[in-house]
């Protein structure tokens, strides 16, 4: 039961303290005094209606209603510019909404059945079977059978939907069902596909390499085409190296002829003074006789170390083209198999070269 409340800046009110007694209270004053807002300041506290400002004193202040029980308990209602707090045996209660926090609903006990305002029609006299039922339900604390059965109701009616909806969506999975009877046979033919599959990769993985293989082979035929005439070319190297030899002689018999020459310039000159001008002039002529020939072995002997520088250089390239010949080859021979490949038939070896070898003239 309330014993006591007291009303803070809510509409007419601006410091209302009303005490009660047990049983029976009643409130009297005139006209605009203030009656009316007394239950709506408590049915603000048991409802949390009105919601909004338009309660609030117009002299402005903190808003609050406080209620007091026999219990003991002390339940407020406080509204200011930045709180809007329920305040229960001082403890403060916040972001409750539009709804009355539990604790105070327990505390009360209270509903829009316990109020009543000036101009509502007579109690239960107005309201309909339903709903009287449901108020005398309520204060005889059974609204909850009645709850329970709608509850049910509900629960059954969703039930016996959801089974309906489920037999017609078997229905339809069985005639899904039946589109895939074939599905072990497509399985069986996916695992053979999928066998096949990585036999083809494996078959074009050894095309690949016999490609590379036949291009690999060609190119070492294509560099052996080009190292066909080295024979040939030795050959006339070698011609060419006993020219050179016998011009190496030459050289050596023109060293000695220089030194012959000015052996003998130099007894010309020991006769020159022992002997008249005619055998001087006898020796003149000889003697440009043998500068004449000596010029001519010098020009012979320039020849011959341009013939030797040749000789050197195409030594060089021989043995460059030695060694190349030699590396392709090896190399001819690690690639060439003994079977061939495409054909199946035995590698054949070349006469012209032992080191190649060749395949049936069908492959």
């Amino acid at each position: 039961m309330i014993d006591k409340v007291i009303i803070d800046n809510f509409q007419s009110h601006k410091h209302t303290i009303m005490k009660f007694v047990p049983g029976t209270n009643v409130i009297i004053g005139e006209s605009d005094t203030g009656k009316s807002a007394a239950f709506r300041a408590i049915n603000w506290v048991c409802s949390n209606r009105p919601l909004g400002n338009a309660f609030r004193s117009e002299w402005g202040g903190d808003t609050k209603v406080t209620i007091f029980t026999s219990e003991g308990n002390v339940i407020q209602r406080l509204k200011t510019k930045s709180k809007n707090d329920y305040i229960v045996n001082n403890k403060t209660l916040s972001a409750f909404g539009s709804e009355v926090p539990a604790e105070v609903k327990n505390i009360l006990q209270m509903d829009f059945a316990n109020i009543q305002a000036q101009m509502d029609s007579p109690f239960l006299l107005s309201s309909t079977p339903g709903e009287a039922a449901k108020l005398l339900n309520k204060a005889a604390s059974i609204d909850g059978i009645d709850h329970t059965i709608s509850n049910l109701k509900r629960s059954y009616g969703r039930i016996d939907g959801n089974i309906k909806y489920n037999k017609s969506q078997l229905v339809g999975y069985n005639d899904d069902v039946k589109q895939y009877k074939n599905i072990p046979k497509l399985e069986k033919l996916y695992h053979i596909l999928d066998e096949e599959k990585d036999l083809y990769i494996i078959k074009i993985g050894h095309k690949k390499i016999i490609s590379n293989m036949i291009y690999d082979i060609k190119n070492v035929q294509h560099s052996l085409n080009d190292t066909k005439y080295v024979d040939e070319n030795i050959e006339v190297l070698k011609k060419l190296n006993g020219e050179f030899q016998s011009l190496n002689i030459n050289k050596e018999d023109t060293k000695n002829l220089r030194i012959l020459i000015w052996q003998i310039i130099k007894t010309q000159e020991k006769i020159e003074k022992l002997k008249g001008i005619d055998d001087k002039v006898l020796t003149i002529k000889s003697l440009e006789k043998s500068i004449k020939t000596f010029k001519e072995k010098t020009e012979k002997t320039k020849k011959l170390r341009e013939i030797n520088s040749r000789i050197g250089q195409i030594n060089r390239t021989i043995n460059i083209i030695k060694n190349a010949t030699n590396s392709l080859e090896k190399q001819f021979k690690n690639l060439a198999p003994e079977i061939c490949p495409l054909c199946g038939n035995i590698m054949k070896s070349e006469k012209s070269h032992p080191s190649s070898s060749s395949c049936a003239p069908e492959c």
